[in-house]
């Protein structure tokens, strides 16, 4: 069983099926990679990883571990020998937090970069906009050009970002 369908996740899970049988991986988002790939592109990979035996519950996570199986959010409790946890990194916020800045899983963040104290912005991977944290650096790029706009006193411009992981 994995836990977490980034990269990381996903090469485990497709180490793991080259030695082990009944590999499932586990993840919270609608398709694997979500962060790197569109919709598309994970839906192939998906069918690649079944190719190799790996069984992917998608929109999911995990409720429960036991000693020789997991419980799934739906209920469905799927036999695991062994739990690998994949699930990244999340951005150190105790600074943000402590100074009385607005923080869920990174510092959040307006459509413009701005905290939730006026006069302090945030971007890049520490940063939450509508719920969501980047990994990647082409929407941190996007997310400098807006601040750096809103600094210069240009046209304001909202922070967009596509399902492929670009800005």
């Amino acid at each position: 069983m994995v836990l977490g369908g980034g990269v990381l996740g996903v090469e485990t899970a497709a180490a793991l099926a080259q030695t082990c049988d009944n590999v499932t991986l586990v993840h919270r988002g609608p398709w694997l990679m979500e962060q790197q790939l569109d919709r598309q592109a994970g839906l192939l990979l998906e069918a690649a990883l079944a190719e190799r035996g790996v069984r992917c519950e998608l929109s999911s996570g995990i409720a429960a571990i036991a000693p020789d199986s997991v419980t799934l959010h739906n209920g469905r409790q799927v036999s695991a020998a062994r739990v690998v946890l994949a699930t990244g990194v999340l951005p150190n916020i105790a600074l943000a937090s402590a100074s009385g800045i607005h923080c869920a899983r990174g510092i959040v963040v307006d459509q413009q970069m701005q905290t939730s104290v006026p006069a302090i912005s945030a971007i890049g991977e520490c940063c939450e906009i509508d719920g969501q944290t980047f990994g990647l650096v082409a929407p941190c790029l996007a997310q400098a050009d807006i601040l750096a706009a809103r600094l210069a006193g240009d046209a304001p411009v909202p922070f967009a970002h596509t399902d492929s992981g670009c800005a």
